[in-house]
């Protein structure tokens, strides 16, 4: 029987794959302890880095007037809607009254069919003259009236003296109770006369009231269709020269009082709707004092006194004046026209942007100036008015009370840092920048103030109290 042998080779690459690794996990870890105990290498000294140059700018105080720019659109400074204030049919209509045309004051546009009109002012002087015509009549009756009330009077009182003589005579006898009871009924008669003739002199005067109501009415009725024939014509107002917007009726159209027939935008004057943010609107309440505290009163009872004599408005719902240019810019040119910040355009913040709507208003919408972009006078050969629907900008100029000051635009690091060096090393300081305009920027002054050095290099990496050499840029 044969004997049973082991197999070898398995068991010689078993021991092969569990040896590898523990082979490997001990080289590791002697290569360990040895690198664990090797003397530190001593640190070689690095040489001390040189302070990084940097460029630097001095910061000016800005006196001059700080500048508020805003978009704008043209508006018109008032419309005047013409309406019918009679029925009739237009029986005119000039030629001047057309959408586009450009009327002056006191021009005639339209006219309506003033015949009813004429017809119904002749029957009304018929009925005055009639009025008149019998107040005259009544006139004579109470003056006939009063005649006759005076003869009465008189034939009262010679009754009333006969009655007292008959009545002296029968007391001694001489005259009858017939004699005395008769000169008593021609007493009573004359009294009742007289009382007659009272009577109808105060319904004569109470007629005379009437008829003088009567007279008074037709007299008004008169003088409104002469006012209503007046309004067959409608004319440009006498206040107003400018340019026809709509005209809504032609030659021939029945029209009835209230339509409106034509409106007119007055040319004189334009207004500019802008609208401020708060933080723009600050600088001008600051221009004036305007804030808590003494200088508010003394700013509110300024604007309060210069009024002269109206009705006083509160200055807290004011807005400061303040000059401001308005640019419209058309083919690489601007063209600028003068105007003032005159009021609010309702009162509070507009929810949707929240910012507050003004209104700019420009005196002589005709008085343009061109000037290139960079700021030479240019041939005015754009735009020769202010017109409405204009897309503008608007530069409203400004003299705060703060102090401002004025440094390099690129000084001014993201989050409104800048860079300051004082004995030479940097101080970073936030700033609150105002405007910024060409290359300089207009930051309010209090942590940067006139005089510091601003740097204007960028760098890399940049700490509070690092230190720097400076080098000054003219």
């Amino acid at each position: 029987m044969l004997e049973k042998r082991p197999n070898r080779t398995g068991l010689v690459q078993e021991l092969r794959r569990i040896a590898v690794p523990l082979g490997i996990l001990t080289a590791g870890v002697v290569a360990f302890l040895i690198l664990s105990r090797k003397d530190e290498v001593p640190a070689v000294p690095i040489a001390a880095e040189e302070a990084p140059l940097v460029e630097t700018v001095r910061a000016e105080a800005h006196d001059r007037a700080l500048d508020i720019q805003v978009d704008g659109v043209v508006v018109p400074y008032r419309e005047v809607e013409l309406s019918a204030e009679v029925d009739g049919r237009v029986q005119y209509k000039a030629e001047a009254c057309r959408a586009g045309s450009y009327v002056r004051r006191n021009t005639l546009l339209l006219k309506i069919d003033p015949r009813d009109h004429e017809l119904e002012c002749k029957r009304l002087r018929t009925e005055v003259a009639q009025a008149e015509g019998n107040l005259e009549e009544l006139e004579a009756d109470i003056k006939n009236t009063e005649n006759l009330m005076e003869l009465a009077q008189k034939q009262l009182d010679l009754q009333r003296a006969d009655f007292k003589r008959q009545e002296e005579l029968h007391r001694k006898g001489i005259a009858s109770n017939s004699e005395l009871d008769l000169a008593e009924q021609t007493r009573l008669q004359a009294e009742n006369a007289v009382l007659t003739l009272r009577s109808q002199l105060q319904v004569l005067s109470a007629r005379r009231s009437r008829l003088k109501a009567a007279q008074e009415h037709a007299a008004v009725l008169l003088e409104k269709a002469t006012l209503d024939l007046e309004r067959t014509e409608l004319y440009c107002p006498d206040d107003t020269d400018g340019v026809i917007v709509n005209d809504l009726v032609e030659k021939g159209d029945y029209v009835r009082r209230g339509t409106p027939l034509v409106t007119i935008e007055d040319t004189a004057k334009v207004e500019v709707k802008c609208n401020l943010r708060v933080d723009e609107l600050y600088w001008l309440w600051n221009q004036t004092g305007l804030g808590p505290g003494p200088a508010r009163e003394e700013a509110r009872t300024t604007a309060d006194h210069a009024t002269h004599g109206a009705p006083a408005v509160p200055a807290d719902y004011q807005i400061p004046e303040a000059p401001a240019t308005v640019i419209y810019r058309l083919a690489g040119q601007d063209y600028k026209w003068d105007g003032v910040l005159a009021r609010y355009d309702g009162v509070g913040l507009d929810e949707s942007t929240r910012t507050v709507p003004c209104r700019v208003v420009v005196e002589a919408p005709r008085d343009v100036c061109a000037t290139s972009p960079d700021g030479a006078p240019g041939q005015c050969t754009g735009p020769p008015a202010l017109v409405r629907g204009m897309y503008v900008t608007v530069k409203i100029h400004t003299k705060p009370q703060a102090s401002l000051v004025r440094i390099s635009e690129a000084a001014v690091r993201p989050g409104n840092k800048v860079w300051v060096v004082r004995d030479g090393k940097i101080e970073i300081l936030e700033v609150h920048v105002v405007e910024t305009t060409g290359n300089d920027a207009i930051v309010r002054a209090g942590p940067l103030e006139a005089g510091d050095h601003v740097v204007v290099t960028p760098l890399a990496e940049v700490r509070e109290s690092m230190a720097v050499r400076e080098q000054a840029v003219q």
